[in-house]
């Protein structure tokens, strides 16, 4: 508050003032206090892009961040299984890095090499010692170099088909889509068709068939997806790089 004689600033409580020495009346008015300034309220900070927490990995190994977790190609396989179609255009979008693709195609043709000798062996005839033993030895030298001419030889035709028509394939996702419809097929035609032909010998050429055409409609599907092909172009190009395939198949 003021004094009323002065008009110096005195204590709220202050009974004499110290300038003048009157007496401060009871009840004086205490002097008003000058309102506060507006504070501005502080800006937002920009801490960039918002990153959803469970983004997966692949994107940042797509955009050459380097390669997939080890476990997505797996789990990149188990899906092409379990969605044979839906699967496989989904999955594909992940492999638009060569590595990556490389990467899984070499995973499956290990595993259907693996699983080629060991069910060839098991289910194989016994000849002689001699012939056995090449039998053994040339299994899996050869299953290796059908499943990887199969794969990366069947990427090369379509991209090769594509640079003929002019069109910006990416190779690396053609790659992808290969390996998984042939790493599909093979195990239906590989795994499964030859334990059912020791039910029944006819069950085991069908089933492997019905493996080849399961192979190809995996592969019709994800490449249609991938090229955007239509009409004559679709058919000459898939008709080329099918024939493709059953000459490999029934090479080896």
């Amino acid at each position: 508050m003021h004094c009323p004689n002065c008009g110096s600033e005195l204590e709220n409580d202050a009974k004499f003032c110290t300038s003048c020495g009157k007496a401060i009346p009871a009840g004086a008015a205490p002097a008003p206090e000058a309102p506060a300034e507006p504070v501005a309220p502080a800006a937002p900070v920009d801490d960039g892009p918002k990153t959803d927490s469970r983004q997966s990995y692949s994107q940042t190994a797509n955009n050459g961040g380097g390669v997939l977790p080890f476990d997505q190609f797996f789990k990149t396989l188990i899906t092409a299984v379990a969605k044979p179609v839906t699967g496989v255009i989904e999955e594909k979008e992940r492999y638009t890095s060569f590595a990556n693709s490389a990467i899984l195609s070499a995973i499956v043709i290990l595993i259907l090499t693996v699983i080629r000798s060991v069910v060839l062996c098991i289910t194989g005839y016994i000849i002689n010692p001699w012939v056995d033993a090449v039998y053994f030895l040339l299994t899996p030298i050869l299953s290796f170099i059908m499943f990887a001419i199969l794969t990366f030889g069947l990427a090369g035709v379509y991209y090769i088909a594509g640079a003929i028509l002019k069109e910006s394939w990416n190779y690396s996702k053609i790659l992808s889509i290969t390996a998984m419809s042939v790493g599909v097929g093979y195990i239906i035609r590989c795994f499964i068709a030859p334990f059912c032909g020791l039910l029944y010998s006819n069950l085991e050429y069908g089933i492997s068939m019905a493996g080849l055409v399961y192979m190809m409609l995996m592969l019709y599907e994800g490449v249609n997806d991938e090229t955007k092909l239509t009409g004559n172009k679709r058919v000459f190009v898939h008709a080329a790089c099918l024939g493709f395939t059953f000459l490999v198949s029934f090479l080896f």
